[in-house]
């Protein structure tokens, strides 16, 4: 007999490339659950509602990269494998994320892409290994995000909206889609998954919000890295930067300085690249800055669970 799924939460609006919540009651004892997105797995968190271990809390991302009309689901499966599924009552709104065409010369080939692979000049084809960085390593580093984004504190970190860097300026979007030309032809087409904050040189990067240390070393295209855990899956990462200041482990307030920003990694110049994921998977930061949005989407259903629940007990 398959565990029974019982939606909690209502009123699920979701931006296409944004973030979600959903609660969640389960009949029984489940080895897994939380909410599937195509290929994508959120996994919901018990011990919210500290007396009611049947219920889950689950943060999900809606990824930029599955289609509109991808199905959400809550699911639940027990240890004997049989899977029980809800469909909660959603509505996905649309987004136009920004195309860009780039022109890769041999100069930042040669300046930044090679002292990434460690490979001489001389001895370099110049398309190959940009590929190898801007594809294979862009792709694995995405595989060590999402790995790291696995475990995260089961309650919120945090009581306060996110905040966007000190007297910083976005200058590259999210999902911003990324075709490049080296040569005259069309080699590769990426996306970006944050945003790009311009500052003036080597300025004190600032902790997004009250969090925990999860990542503070090198990351490929990323350069110097940082990635908080703020609870319940949700996590900021802060890339390119010239210093990094905490260590894996460390608890940090909002605002905290973690460090500097550079030029570190896949950088043109010096900013910091800043993320928000959902267990690993990017999602608009702007949601996450918006105190509206965070009380509308998070806590409010929250709050209407737990006076239901009060009410019925």
């Amino acid at each position: 007999t398959p565990p029974r799924v019982e939606v909690l939460s209502t009123e699920h609006y979701v931006n296409h490339g944004g973030s979600g919540l959903v609660i969640y009651r389960v009949s029984e004892t489940v080895s897994r659950s939380g909410v599937q997105i195509g290929d994508y797995f959120f996994p919901g968190s018990s011990g919210f509602f500290e007396d009611r271990p049947a219920i889950y809390v689950a943060i999900f991302a809606f990824p930029y990269d599955v289609p509109h009309s991808a199905r959400l689901r809550v699911v639940a499966e027990d240890a004997a494998r049989n899977t029980g599924q809800a469909t909660p009552s959603y509505t996905v709104r649309k987004r136009r994320y920004r195309k860009r065409q780039i022109t890769v010369s041999d100069g930042f080939i040669e300046s930044t892409v090679l002292p990434l692979l460690g490979v001489d000049p001389e001895k370099a084809d110049y398309e190959t290994s940009f590929l190898k960085v801007n594809r294979d390593m862009r792709a694995e580093n995405a595989r060590r995000k999402r790995e790291v984004g696995a475990e995260s504190a089961s309650r919120f970190l945090w009581t306060e909206p996110f905040h966007q860097l000190s007297n910083s300026k976005v200058e590259a979007s999210f999902a911003d889609s990324r075709d490049y030309f080296y040569k005259k032809k069309k080699i590769d087409k990426q996306f970006h998954l944050g945003f790009d904050l311009a500052v003036t040189k080597r300025y004190p990067v600032e902790a997004a919000n009250v969090g925990r240390v999860v990542y503070a070393d090198d990351l490929g295209i990323y350069g110097n890295t940082v990635i908080l855990d703020h609870g319940l899956g949700v996590f900021t990462l802060y890339a390119h930067m010239s210093t990094i200041d905490v260590k894996v482990g460390e608890d940090v307030a909002r605002k905290q300085p973690l460090g500097r920003t550079g030029a570190t990694g896949l950088a043109v110049g010096d900013h910091l690249h800043y993320e928000v994921l959902i267990r690993g998977v990017p999602v608009l930061p702007l949601e996450w800055w918006d105190r509206k949005w965070l009380k509308d989407n998070i806590f409010r259903k929250i709050d209407a669970v737990r006076e239901e629940l009060m009410s019925g007990s």
